[in-house]
């Protein structure tokens, strides 16, 4: 089923979270509630094949002004594409009420990705809780946004122990769908080709992101896609999507 029909300012997270339960359940995923949050709670998603097999973690939905990457993840589970050999995470909204609203910010209209330091708003609080207590290492992790103050995709790339990189895969598989950002610089870094290399100085940082935290605790190998809001909704969920695709076939080759 095409996501489609959510495409308004602001989502219906109950909506959503009907949908996204209801596809989970058929594709055999087992589901955490992170935060009880009245009417949509904050949901995690796992399905576990072997305990060798590659672990990936998705999130999604951090800011609420930011549709694609919750719809593009429904529609992951939703047509199967969830490849069959690899241990799945899945935080497809961890903003619900922002995505309520259409604001980027929680019920206090805070900017949960900026609070994985000093974790003051629930929802931050409870995902690293959630985290500290469930899940395990990852062999990757992915964090999907959108970015409204440029034209095209790109990537930011964390990987210090310099494992095999996934980067060119994303952008090849995204490129059908959107362009490649052509910037020299992206957030006062350089853009090389649509790939930003951020800082790995995290201890100096006063104000952690989702994607800090996760190189920090939880995995050595970290992307944080953006798809531009100046595009088509659709075809920012099918970059998110052929995203996921990548990261998969990445390890399965």
């Amino acid at each position: 089923m095409n996501p489609e029909p959510l495409n308004r300012d602001s989502m219906d997270p109950e909506a959503y979270g009907k949908r996204l339960l209801k596809a989970a359940s058929s594709a055999g995923f087992l589901v955490d509630t992170i935060l009880s949050l009245q009417p949509t709670p904050i949901v995690a998603l796992r399905r576990s094949v072997s305990p060798h097999a590659r672990r990936v973690y998705v999130s999604a939905g951090i800011h609420g002004d930011e549709r694609s990457g919750p719809l593009a993840i429904l529609r992951f589970i939703e047509e199967g594409s969830c490849v069959e050999d690899i241990n799945w995470y899945l935080i497809p909204l961890l903003n619900p009420v922002g995505a309520r609203r259409g604001i980027r910010g929680n019920a206090d209209e805070m900017d949960i990705n900026r609070d994985y330091r000093m974790l003051r708003t629930p929802e931050c609080a409870a995902h690293v809780t959630w985290l500290r207590c469930t899940a395990p290492r990852f062999d990757l992790c992915l964090c999907l946004h959108e970015d409204s103050d440029v034209s095209g995709f790109y990537l930011y790339e964390q990987n210090p122990l310099q494992v095999r990189s996934a980067a060119s895969a994303i952008l090849a598989a995204a490129a059908r769908f959107c362009s490649i950002d052509s910037s020299r610089a992206i957030e006062g870094y350089p853009n090389y080709e649509g790939v930003i290399y951020p800082s790995l100085a995290l201890d100096i940082r006063p104000e952690w992101t989702e994607s800090v935290y996760l190189l920090a605790q939880h995995s050595g190998l970290v992307y944080t896609v953006e798809t531009p809001l100046k595009e088509h909704l659709g075809k920012r969920i099918s970059a998110h999507m052929a995203t996921l695709t990548a990261v998969a076939e990445h390890f399965g080759d």
